[in-house]
């Protein structure tokens, strides 16, 4: 008698797919399971929270707590490099201008960047379409003339001289799409060493910018430059002129106070050098519209 094999090669193809599909599986998952995704607790990431979740099914454990520094951090466990993106809608980047909110975020983010030794990046992403029509003193304008032109500045100061990504989306869930990506990029290891890029640039910029972690190297004349450093066209250069004039808000105010009339308390820091130029008119009249709480507009 003779026996005949039938062998069922697509069975076999079929299994060793499914195995082979399996294995990649089971080292995606890993590699995810690698990442935690810290979400802040302001209720203005609920949305973004639930996107996360809900989208992250690759094993990436997604929590909820307060944060420091931006609004999602993304942490690789496995190699300590951390992603911090600072999530703003237009609308939160012009006012945070405005009020000063933009300088002291960018400070905590690049103190953290210089002291994480290269392990931590910073990421902006801008939600939403850019808005044309606002314009200095216009009716309801409540963000004091923040214009286009200088969010735009802010975004291209930020990107080149900073050394920070400025990346834009359409709305929350394409925010969500884009951070999922990058968690998994820091994953496996396609931005590793990145952080380097910019450590100088954050050494520089952080080196007299107050931290809430590090309150104990903030000396008088330091504190003063950083106050100084929020008013809106005030950058640490010139508000460092501002302090090797006048050494302390006293010395400030007594010289304003000495002068004659309003005129010449705003035009008080116009001839002050700072380099090659001088702070001029506009900038003095500012920065004594905004210690005196007098409305410039």
């Amino acid at each position: 008698m003779t026996w005949r094999s039938h062998v069922n090669f697509g069975l076999i193809n079929t299994i060793e797919l499914a195995e082979k599909n399996m294995s990649i599986g089971v080292y995606r998952n890993s590699i995810m399971s690698n990442l935690v995704i810290k979400i802040d607790t302001n209720g203005g990431e609920d949305a973004l929270a639930e996107f996360i979740s809900t989208k992250s099914t690759d094993g990436t454990k997604v929590t909820r707590e307060r944060l420091d520094v931006g609004d999602v951090r993304v942490e690789a466990l496995s190699s300590g490099e951390v992603l911090v993106i600072e999530r703003k809608t237009w609308a939160d980047l012009q006012s945070s201008l405005r009020d000063g909110r933009y300088k002291e975020q960018k400070a905590r983010q690049m103190r953290s960047i210089s002291d994480a030794d290269g392990k931590l990046r910073v990421v902006y992403a801008v939600e939403g379409a850019r808005v044309y029509d606002w314009k200095p003193g216009s009716a309801g304008n409540a963000r004091g003339g923040v214009t286009p032109k200088h969010v735009d500045a802010a975004i291209a100061m930020t990107s080149v001289r900073d050394g920070i990504p400025v990346l834009r989306s359409s709305n929350t869930e394409h925010t969500a799409d884009m951070i999922l990506y990058l968690a998994k990029k820091l994953s496996t290891g396609d931005l590793s060493g990145a952080g380097h890029a910019v450590m100088a640039s954050a050494s520089g910029y952080a080196g007299f910018v107050k931290s809430s972690k590090k309150r104990a190297n903030m000396d008088n004349g330091t504190t003063w430059q950083t106050m100084l450093s929020t008013i809106t066209g005030v950058s640490a250069k010139k508000a460092k002129c501002v302090v090797d004039a006048y050494g302390t808000p006293m010395e400030l105010f007594s010289a304003m106070n000495s002068e004659a009339d309003t005129d010449g308390r705003e035009k008080l820091l116009a001839d002050i050098k700072c380099g090659d130029k001088r702070l001029g008119k506009a900038l003095s009249k500012r920065i004594y519209n905004t210690l005196s709480g007098t409305d410039a507009n």
